[in-house]
């Protein structure tokens, strides 16, 4: 009789392990076309260096670069998305008069990557730009700022 019981219980752990294991194997279900279709692209915009300006004078230079990722089906308006995003990034911060620009590490930066994300996705009349990342922003005294001389044009390479 234990030989009988033995066997039953081996049977019904087979089973178990095969319908488990079959289980796992399973593909997963198939996402829609237009999921399948919608692809991320992930852009840098360029440095940009905006004067803060007090008591009349430069004080000195945001300088910040963002990250942005856009969906596939507005990746063809790119070079349109980076220049409203950085044009909307030196808006705010040119605007912006709460900083303490010497404790710059108070300062809230979802406020700006929020602001860029809706009001670019405005611009465009969707929502395909999916996220706003700081890649730099640092504050540099008008001090510390190095001036440039600019290159005759006939003297460029």
């Amino acid at each position: 009789m234990k030989m009988i019981v033995a066997g039953v219980w081996a049977c019904v752990v087979i089973a178990t392990v095969n319908f488990a294991l079959k289980k796992l194997d399973a593909p997963a279900p198939k996402a829609s076309d237009a999921a399948a279709a919608t692809k991320l692209v992930t852009a840098k915009t360029r440095e940009l260096n905006v004067p803060k300006i007090e008591n009349g004078g430069i004080k000195g230079y945001i300088v910040t670069q963002l990250t942005y990722t856009l969906t596939s089906d507005i990746s063809d308006k790119s070079s349109t998305v980076d220049a409203l995003v950085s044009d909307r990034t030196f808006k705010f911060l040119y605007a912006y008069t709460e900083f303490d620009l010497d404790h710059l590490q108070g300062f809230d930066l979802n406020k700006l990557t929020d602001y860029v994300k809706n009001n670019v996705n405005a611009a465009l009349g969707s929502p395909g730009l999916t996220n706003v990342g700081i890649a730099e922003f640092t504050f540099v005294p008008s001090a510390d700022a190095k001036p440039t001389t600019p290159t005759p044009l006939e003297t460029r390479p």
